[in-house]
């Protein structure tokens, strides 16, 4: 699921690195939350049948809103949430699915490395945020049982669960409120540091 708002620019990058996967039985659900720029029509150009473009309308925001109407929609028994200007690596899915082989996970958040690096001071410090949290911090968490956030993009769900769960929430921390939330109810989560998205 791509929540979109204003993605015009990057939509079609973000969905091809999608279908671009090693892992194949997929689909790729882009919601345009109230989008005026044209994302919605960019991605009907998109032939691949894989490809589901949603334009949705609400009065209210919040990414939440977008995230829980794709899954409404999705058809699949896990759900890969992915940022509209985002890029997963070719072997995202193929590296992480393997960790719900045995049933004790329920959800997997990927490694950010950041793609615009050196583009500025701001960039260089998130950037190094990201080295330090991503790695370094969540694997040590994962290796000794730790809870693991999500983060908001890249990580995959069982679909189920999240449902059990009450779905996304439609504050500013979404990601954060419903790890929160499946760690009350002893759900684990796990890190893959070898599913890479920038």
């Amino acid at each position: 699921i791509i929540p979109a708002r204003n993605e015009v620019s990057v939509i079609r990058r973000t969905i091809s690195s999608c279908l671009d996967q090693s892992y194949t039985n997929i689909e790729v659900l882009v919601i345009a939350h109230n989008s005026d720029d044209g994302t919605y029509e960019e991605v009907r150009k998109m032939s691949d049948p894989r490809v589901k473009a949603f334009d949705f309308k609400t009065k209210e925001t919040g990414k939440g809103l977008a995230l829980n109407f794709g899954v409404e929609q999705a058809k699949g028994k896990y759900i890969l949430i992915v940022d509209a200007d985002g890029i997963i690596m070719k072997d995202f899915l193929e590296n992480a699915m393997p960790l719900f082989s045995d049933g004790r996970y329920i959800a997997v958040q990927g490694r950010f490395i950041s793609s615009n690096r050196n583009y500025n001071l701001l960039t260089r410090m998130l950037s190094l945020e990201d080295d330090l949290w991503s790695p370094a911090y969540m694997t040590v968490r994962s290796f000794f049982g730790g809870r693991c956030p999500l983060a908001g993009t890249g990580f995959i769900i069982k679909k189920d669960t999240l449902l059990e769960a009450g779905g996304f929430g439609s504050g500013l921390v979404d990601d954060y409120e419903l790890s929160f939330r499946l760690s009350r109810q002893k759900k684990k989560l796990t890190y893959a540091p070898l599913s890479v998205i920038y």
